[in-house]
């Protein structure tokens, strides 16, 4: 099968010796363990085993219900026996009162099952009338496909107290994989290998390590994709596939793999501790804000602030979703995200969103941090400011909370030891690659600092007019300046931008003279960092 463009993922270097084969991967604190929904499955695997897809009594109304449901729509989802396995222990774990097990238990319980998909959509039901069951969920499954396409389903019935407990699993797998297994031996690579299906595009990898870093690769041109993830550290690596679709990126595969340690044989279901209660919608966006900077705390991040406006367009995203029955990042009405921030007046060097929904703010915040693609907006180190929404539907067990944050970055003053910080910061990364430190041409100093300032000052000026002045300097520089100088002209958000950028990280260049200013202009965003640098070799 031919394949796209190969993306290496980077891991950490492993300190460890040994490859510690045997180690059990550690159980959340306060979690109960409930058994595994049967035996473990070798691999991860998009193929449909064989065997019912629904399970218990009443099979039929299942069946009948999701066929009807998905032919108003065009679509012939498959029933795979894995999801009714998943159905049938997300019901024998359910409460007296019909409540489904957390989703980071349900989570576990497909992965366990060799599921590769995003958590599936689950329908229950709870009735004493079996004869009116057909049309409970045939409503059902109708609002469930009238706001998503899903390809696979399966389902369960069981007896919970003298009523009937229906469960639907439902799922939309959008590519072919080649089978990954679900343990690996520390060192051997993972591999995803397949072809994204039903109108997806730009694979594109993200990887949350051992060590809690989040790697992202850059999307390939192809539909198809052969990608790997170096394994130097033991522990549990979540691998997710992201894919570009018509509601902009989404999770196609997220799952975790084990590499030097043992998948776990129970699964763990979180035991929340019960917060205080969200009545409003303000209550839940600032719930959301402190479980964001409790991530962010432990890694060492500065807090994010709460945004008014960018909350408003959390809010307004929220609003078109729910009013328009899709789930995603693009919508047919606003655009994209970087769109709707661009239109309220809102710019910034960075722009990010999550999109969440789940049955309590909580779960919510779970199922992001288990998204490497997720996660890694949320720990972003250049992200400031966040924007949160949250809309509930539904009342009771049946409450679902649909959450938008959206992220910024704002640019914070340049401090008065703002070169010598950057050229230390540039020092720092040449000496990690082994190269030589570059000492501070004074005598170009001037001309450098001198093109920053007329940057922001001029802003007709246009990039090639402001660099071909430079050259023109330089050019009339007395002889006894080293040779081969070089120019570079860099607008930035803050200066981490700028350390690393390749042309500072030449070996052969041996002085550098920085000049900064720091401003707004019509084709900027506010409190933009202008960074003009002269290089010598």
């Amino acid at each position: 099968m031919p394949v796209g463009a190969r993306t290496c993922l980077l891991g950490v270097v492993c300190l460890l010796a040994a490859c510690h084969t045997q180690t059990r991967v550690q159980m959340p604190v306060g979690a109960a363990l409930l058994p595994a929904p049967g035996e473990a499955a070798a691999h991860y695997d998009t193929q449909v085993p064989a065997g019912p897809g629904v399970l218990g009594e009443d099979a039929s109304a299942i069946d009948e219900a999701v066929s009807n449901a998905a032919h108003e729509h065009g679509l012939e989802p498959v029933a795979d026996p894995r999801l009714g396995a998943l159905a049938a222990w997300t019901a024998a774990h359910a409460t007296a009162e019909g409540q489904l097990p957390p989703e980071a238990a349900i989570d576990a319980a497909a992965r366990h099952l060799g599921l590769v998909e995003p958590t599936p959509h689950f329908i229950g039901l709870t009735t004493n009338a079996r004869a009116a069951v057909l049309d409970h969920l045939l409503r059902e499954t109708r609002h469930a496909f009238a706001e998503h396409e899903y390809s696979h389903y399966g389902g369960s019935v069981r007896e919970l107290g003298g009523q009937y407990l229906y469960v639907v699993a439902l799922t939309w797998r959008w590519l072919t994989l080649v089978p990954v297994p679900r343990e690996l031996a520390l060192g051997t690579d993972v591999v995803l290998e397949g072809e994204l299906t039903h109108g997806f595009g730009s694979p594109e990898l993200a990887v949350t390590a051992p060590d809690g870093q989040v790697t992202r690769g850059a999307p390939a041109p192809s539909t198809h994709f052969a990608l790997r993830v170096p394994t130097r550290l033991p522990g549990v690596y979540q691998v997710e596939l992201l894919a570009q679709a018509k509601l902009g990126v989404e999770v196609v595969a997220n799952f975790p793999v084990y590499v030097g340690v043992a998948a776990p044989s129970e699964i763990a279901s979180p035991a929340y501790a019960p917060g205080k209660a969200l009545t409003t919608a303000g209550d839940a966006a600032q719930a959301s804000l402190e479980l964001i900077n409790h991530e962010r705390q432990l890694a060492r991040l500065r807090p994010l602030a709460l945004d008014a406006p960018l909350c408003e367009l959390a809010r307004l995203h929220n609003l078109d979703m729910l009013e328009h029955g899709f789930l995603g990042h693009t919508s047919p009405i606003t655009g994209t995200t970087v769109d709707r921030v661009t239109r309220a007046g809102i710019r910034s060097s960075l722009v990010l969103e999550n999109i969440g929904r789940d049955s309590s703010v909580e779960s919510v915040h779970a199922g992001l941090m288990n998204s490497p693609g997720h996660r890694g907006n949320i720990l972003h180190p250049q992200a400031t400011h966040v924007g949160i929404d949250v809309q509930t539907r539904g009342e009771g067990l049946g409450k679902i909370y649909l959450i938008t944050q959206v992220f910024i970055r704002v640019s914070e003053p340049l401090p008065s030891d703002a070169s010598a910080l950057l050229l230390s910061s540039i020092n720092q990364a040449r000496a990690a690659r082994g190269h030589a430190a570059l000492h501070d041409d004074a005598g170009l100093r001037v001309i450098a600092e001198r093109a920053a300032q007329r940057y922001f000052r001029e802003p007709s000026l246009s990039d090639e007019q402001l660099m071909a002045g430079v050259r023109g300097e330089l050019a009339r520089t007395p002889s006894d300046h080293p040779r081969k100088l070089g120019a570079l002209l860099a607008i930035a958000g803050g200066l981490d931008d700028v350390a690393a950028l390749p042309a500072l990280l030449d070996p052969a260049v041996r002085a550098i003279s920085i000049g900064l200013s720091q401003g707004s202009r019509p084709d900027g965003f506010p409190n933009a960092i202008c960074v003009v640098v002269l290089l010598a070799q």
